[in-house]
């Protein structure tokens, strides 16, 4: 009855009482290779108000204009019809929307035009010739920004930045430890991509210096907090229900330690258990290096499928804090970390919650004090939903502060970018990417003849381009469940997800977008 309830309420703030309004709206798919989706046929937009109102135009441009004091305005002009916050029609005619005045903007015809690029949502993209994505659409390449840097023999993914912040209020500052960048030049050089069907909006890219002897490393607790240290020690053993998996986690190499999800239950946990010998007393931090599984990308795919032809409406709601944000990947958990205390009962330390499927993450967490020679450490996660590469204790010996770098110089498509260099470096505007789009970033290093520790330190959000096969999903009634009711969702949502698991890694690699 609570259930239904809730559900009522929600289909109404987003139908209201006059569904034929969305009939003005006429999605069309488009073949993907034409990046930039225009077609003049359907130039439809809908614009959703800081209000809670909507216009939906029928035709309609981007214009700059100067007000009273000089300033200069950006503008929504067009025909259209305005609707209340429970969608009745209020006015039809010509409009002028300030686009200070939007939270979000929804259409199949994408103006590349900075701040309004920034907050449009992209709906009806066909997956027509996308070969394997087609036959598994929960599965397409995405996850924000990707970062390139040279492990002194190719150029690797090393970084994905901003991976949870999938709208403009959930912008966030995300910094990755470039565990492998090798460097001898004055120049260090990122290589930034937008490898999805996605918007990405950054705000800057920064670089983290640390000088470093070859015998010490840096690692990130959090809250901008560095830690030196000059003594890492393996684990001893690593086991999981009794088997073994110590080679899988004591080197930073291309070796994964994971798990499939259970059947029945995706947020089913499992324990893995690990030994550390010949510890030296002092203060320790544990050093976990993983990424995750793509069940966090499948039920991000499968909410917004729920979502339907609604979905701007409800990053609209997002937005202006209506509604609440991501209560299921709360439920799923992150990778716990279980120390026994005095008494000698297992209790949860701290949580490592980083999302994101593409480069591995490398997290310290600062464990309490050690008094012995051996230390038994559990990790908690759910079963299938992470991959772990490394895991090490390190000695912490000093606090440091990092030397920030600014881009020194920014090429797109192997010209010099001199406005994408003002965005990243000085000016308040962002630097809005589509797909297929390439950056160098470089930055000027101090002195080439001293040792670094790399980090890259990045802001911004992002926005999934919506397919039409998803919109063919539409259920509210579920996605209500998946909100209030995330754990039985979970369950349903187990056998699913058990018959594409096998080929999701395979179909996620091989769908990457280039020009």
């Amino acid at each position: 009855m609570k259930t239904n309830i809730l559900s009522s309420i929600i289909i109404l703030l987003i139908v209201g009482c006059n569904p034929q309004a969305y009939r003005l709206v006429n999605r069309i798919s488009v073949d993907p290779q034409d990046h930039k989706l225009l077609h003049p046929s359907s130039p439809f937009l809908k614009t959703h108000m800081k209000d809670g109102t909507v216009y939906v135009f029928d035709k309609w441009e981007i214009f700059k204009q100067y007000d009273d004091l000089g300033k200069e305005m950006t503008l929504v002009i067009g025909d259209g019809t305005l609707l209340s916050i429970n969608r009745n029609i209020l006015k039809q005619g010509q409009f002028k929307v300030p686009i200070d005045s939007i939270v979000i903007m929804e259409t199949n015809k994408l103006t590349k035009s900075g701040s309004v690029t920034a907050m449009t949502l992209v709906t009806g993209l066909s997956l027509f010739g996308t070969g394997l994505c087609a036959l598994n659409p929960k599965a397409c390449f995405g996850s924000c920004p990707t970062f390139y840097v040279n492990d002194g023999n190719n150029n690797i993914v090393q970084a994905e930045g901003f991976s949870s912040s999938i709208a403009p209020s959930l912008e966030a500052t995300d910094i990755d430890m470039l565990y492998h960048a090798s460097n001898s030049d004055e120049i260090f050089q990122v290589e930034m991509k937008n490898e999805a069907y996605e918007t990405h909006v950054i705000d800057y890219v920064d670089l983290l210096l640390f000088p470093k002897s070859d015998e010490e490393r840096i690692f990130f607790e959090g809250n901008d907090i560095f830690w030196k240290t000059n003594e890492i020690i393996s684990p001893y053993s690593c086991s999981i229900n009794h088997e073994d998996c110590l080679n899988k986690i004591n080197k930073m190499d291309d070796l994964e330690w994971y798990s499939v999800t259970d059947s029945f239950n995706l947020a089913k946990k499992e324990i893995i258990e690990i030994e550390f010998n010949n510890i030296k007393e002092g203060d320790y931090g544990l050093i976990i290096g993983a990424r995750q599984s793509l069940l966090s990308t499948f039920i991000f795919y499968q909410a917004l499928s729920y979502m339907g032809k609604n979905v701007g409406e409800w990053l609209a709601m997002t937005e202006r804090g209506e509604i609440p944000h991501g209560e299921i990947f709360n439920v799923l958990g992150g990778i716990e970390i279980l120390i026994q205390n005095e008494k000698g009962k297992w209790i949860k330390w701290d949580e490592m919650k980083e999302m994101g499927p593409i480069a591995t993450d490398i997290h310290m967490i600062k464990l309490p004090a050690f008094s012995q020679s051996s230390k038994s450490i559990k990790l908690r996660l759910a079963k299938g939903n992470w991959r772990i590469n490394y895991i090490a204790l390190a000695s912490l010996n000093e606090k440091l502060e990092p030397i920030v770098l600014k881009p020194s110089s920014v090429y797109y498509d192997s010209k010099y970018d001199d406005e994408a260099l003002n965005m990243l470096s000085i000016s308040k505007e962002k630097l809005v990417t589509l797909p297929g789009d390439v950056y160098t970033i470089n930055y000027e290093i101090p002195s080439n003849e001293l040792g670094y520790e790399y980090f890259l330190k990045s802001r911004g959000y992002y926005l999934e381009w919506i397919r039409d096969s998803w919109i063919e999903e539409e259920n509210l009634s579920l996605l209500v469940q998946m909100n209030f009711r995330p754990k039985k969702t979970l369950k349903d949502l187990a056998p699913i997800y058990k018959e594409i698991e096998a080929n999701m890694e395979n179909v996620f690699w091989n769908s990457k977008y280039e020009k």
